[in-house]
């Protein structure tokens, strides 16, 4: 879903989402969380 939002593919989702201070948090070994206000502020930051 981030991938289409942002319009990238699965694996540029997946290395963003990795990055470092990119609002992410992983649950297992699995799933990945994303918070919309920590996407929006991310954002608007111009990170």
């Amino acid at each position: 879903m981030l991938g289409r939002i942002l319009g990238i593919n699965v694996n540029k989702a997946y290395k963003l989402a990795k990055s470092p201070g990119f609002p992410a948090k992983r649950i297992g070994k699995k799933k990945i969380i994303i918070s919309k206000t920590g996407l929006m502020k991310w954002m608007e930051s111009g990170q």
